[in-house]
């Protein structure tokens, strides 16, 4: 029956991705964040396979807890039995040091008691490894209990870090074409100079390498542009297969910043102590050792303290703690790596705005120069691309701002963007 019902939910999962995969449309109006965020969330196919795995893990912790059931039986009797053919070895021991010496009864009793001792010592090994497979056993249905109860939080961060991970790439693929634009307008600005240059050499007022020089550039920046297309080219290749569109197809992407960015203030102590509350992986690692450790006092019932296998739960049950406090230190480094970023990159932001505020302030004055004949055309361009680069490198600040402000807001709630664990 539970095979079945898992065949059943491996043909859906089938048919699920089978039927996504069909479902390829090309986009007729522009998308903007938003919209893209609501299509690749419809198109994902992990999000629709976290349900079918939570169904399985139900299946497979059924199937499982029936067998712990069946060995908790079996383990329960091999008990039983131990300690009766313990009791029965006690018995045919004092009954073999009371009997007559040298009588036929003393031999009888001899015999009796030594094949009292093989048959304790068989019942004990058999009890032994009936109980070390039952800590196994536990150890894995435990698991399951705290991913089963997980399920849905995991759900939900999952798809938080989706959505992350698709506004990184929106905002990746927004700056390509900014730095993209900026290219365009520098070698604009080098055809402007070449023509000046190459009119001043027909008059012998400059030379031959002034002119390569600014060909050279040209070349050079063309060549930027190349590898840049090629980045943007990829970038958008793979937003289209993320949200289930076919190559062929296009996509029209509508790319827009917030209009202000507000420079959020975090404390550190509260920042660590949500996600150390709050993540799962800790509370796996956490529960780990808790199970660890009762599997030592599950063995401790049959075992000898210096039997190997009790020796060896004990160690285990050691190096897991060792473990989790090790992962406590590595999720503090990164969570405070994080945390001293976004002030640092708080920090860039604001500067990258009085920036841009001085290079709004200079092209107004540009503008008025340029109407009123004070500066010529290529004067006012190459001004003005330096200006484009001032208002480029705020973009860029307040993109990388908004990136790791998502980062930390999640790390806040247990779910680190920053570490694959």
């Amino acid at each position: 029956m539970l095979r079945l019902k898992r065949n059943i939910i491996c043909t859906i999962l089938v048919a699920l991705m089978l039927s996504s995969s069909a479902l390829a449309v090309e986009s007729k109006t522009p998308l903007g964040l938003e919209e893209l965020t609501n299509r690749f969330l419809e198109e994902n196919i992990e999000i629709k396979k976290l349900d079918l795995d939570n169904r399985l893990l139900k299946l497979r912790y059924e199937e499982t807890l029936e067998d712990y059931e069946d060995l908790q039986k079996q383990v329960e009797r091999a008990g039983k039995y131990t300690d009766s053919v313990v009791k029965q070895r006690k018995q045919a021991r004092d009954e073999y040091y009371s009997a007559s010496k040298g009588s036929n009864e003393e031999q009888a009793a001899f015999q009796y008691y030594h094949g009292m001792m093989h048959t304790v010592e068989a019942a004990t090994d058999n009890y032994k490894a009936l109980l070390k497979q039952e800590a196994s056993m536990m150890k894995n249905l435990e698991m399951m209990v705290l991913e089963d109860q997980q399920a849905d939080i995991k759900k939900q961060n999952d798809i938080e870090l989706l959505k992350y991970q698709l506004q990184k790439d929106y905002y990746q693929l927004l700056i390509l074409k900014e730095q993209r634009d900026l290219l365009e307008k520098s070698i604009a600005n080098i055809d402007m100079q070449l023509n000046v240059e190459k009119t001043k050499k027909e008059l012998d007022l400059t030379t031959e390498l002034a002119v390569n020089n600014l060909e050279t550039q040209k070349i050079n920046l063309e060549l930027s542009i190349e590898k840049l297309d090629n980045s943007i080219e990829q970038a958008i290749e793979k937003l289209k297969t993320d949200l289930n569109i076919e190559v062929s197809d296009n996509i029209d992407i509508l790319f827009e910043l917030p209009g202000a960015v507000s420079i959020k203030k975090y404390k550190l102590e509260n920042v660590l102590k949500g996600f150390m509350e709050q993540s799962l992986d800790l509370k796996k690692v956490e529960r780990l050792t808790e199970v660890n450790a009762e599997i030592v006092e599950k063995l401790q019932i049959a075992y000898e303290e210096d039997d190997t296998e009790y020796l060896i739960s004990v160690y285990e049950a050691d190096e897991a703690e060792l473990n989790e406090k090790q992962t406590k230190r590595d999720f503090e480094h990164l969570v405070k790596s994080l945390y001293f970023r976004h002030n640092q990159l708080g920090s860039d932001l604001v500067q990258q705005l009085r920036n841009k505020l001085l290079a709004d302030e200079k092209m107004l004055q540009l503008e008025v120069q340029y109407k009123t004949g004070v500066i010529s055309k290529l004067q006012y361009n190459l001004q003005k691309q330096e200006i484009d680069q001032a208002i480029f490198d705020y973009k860029k600040a307040m993109i990388d701002y908004i990136n790791t402000d998502t980062e930390l807001q999640l790390a806040e709630k247990g779910n680190l963007a920053t570490a694959s664990w």
